[in-house]
């Protein structure tokens, strides 16, 4: 397909990514998680402590970028504001591959090898384990390699086995302060090298997005602020937006309708089996809080 960017493995087990042009500069939901960690200083296998995010991939020359967009600085689109707003506030490079192909006869894409965007350290857990342990950690691309693709109609999603390696531990110092001392890893056989599996996963929006709710400062919601320049007299440009899940009606003129597309959650594997119904059941709790506002089978 060429409506989505889709890695494609060819007889050598090198993976590519097929980008046609109308994928260039459209926004997808970028979500980065940790797979297998080292069970320790919150490097957990499972744990959701990335934030997503929107990318789009941008062509420069014969190069394709994935860039992180900014998206907590936003105006009213063709206005003065949002040139402004363009030119102030920058995007983030996540990585970047060469183009690697002609384009295709009929469709028109091209391929850039997926390795070069993916087999790196995306997320910055290199950083991350030098704060933690004041060592030298650094990502290892060598010994790194995507291990496992899965393709939907709706998302991509590609596991990414990452290295990250120390050349020598250091030790602490007599006299050396506390916070600032280097320590190690105490659940690794050798302290100098471990693993991390990464899933990244790719989604193109919805076609019709959600309709955004704001949120009200008396109510416990979750939320998500972005900087509005589009109203200059504005007590406060900070706007604050409830995150909610896009629950529509299958009948809107009933007062009890299922939705046309259900919450759908999965019980982790690692979940103990005896406890596993326990879990289901505080889940489905909450569809009795769906049914007060008119959705049945919410989850």
């Amino acid at each position: 397909s060429s409506s989505k960017p889709l890695p494609r493995r060819t007889a050598r087990s090198s993976v590519w990514i097929e980008i046609a042009e109308s994928d260039l500069n459209q926004p997808f939901f970028f979500a980065p998680k940790i797979k297998t960690g080292i069970g320790e200083n919150y490097f957990f296998g499972g744990m959701l402590g990335f934030d997503d995010g929107i990318v789009e991939f941008r062509r420069v020359h014969n190069q394709i970028q994935l860039l992180w967009r900014n998206t907590e600085f936003i105006a009213r689109p063709g206005s003065p504001e949002a040139f402004a707003v363009s030119a102030a506030f920058s995007p983030s490079l996540l990585a970047s591959a060469a183009v690697a192909s002609q384009p295709h006869p009929e469709r028109k894409s091209f391929l850039i090898e997926a390795n070069a965007i993916f087999v790196a350290d995306l997320t910055g857990i290199a950083s991350q384990l030098q704060r933690s342990y004041r060592q030298g950690y650094a990502f290892d691309s060598r010994n790194s390699a995507i291990t496992a693709l899965r393709n939907s109609p709706e998302a991509t999603t590609i596991e990414v086995l990452n290295h990250f390696a120390t050349g020598s531990i250091a030790a602490a110092q007599p006299g050396q302060a506390g916070g600032t001392a280097p320590s190690s890893p105490r659940s690794l056989p050798d302290a100098r090298s471990l693993f991390m599996t990464m899933h990244y996963t790719l989604a193109r929006l919805p076609a019709q997005p959600l309709r955004p709710r704001m949120a009200d400062a008396r109510v416990g919601h979750f939320t998500v602020s972005v900087v509005d320049f589009a109203d200059d007299i504005a007590r406060n440009p900070r706007q604050r937006y409830v995150s909610r899940w896009n629950l529509q009606k299958k009948d809107p003129s009933a007062a009890l309708s299922e939705p046309v597309k259900p919450i759908t959650f999965w019980i982790d594997r690692t979940v103990p089996l005896k406890y596993r119904a326990a879990v289901t059941d505080g889940v489905l709790e909450w569809n009795k809080a769906f049914e007060a506002i008119g959705i049945s089978n919410a989850l």
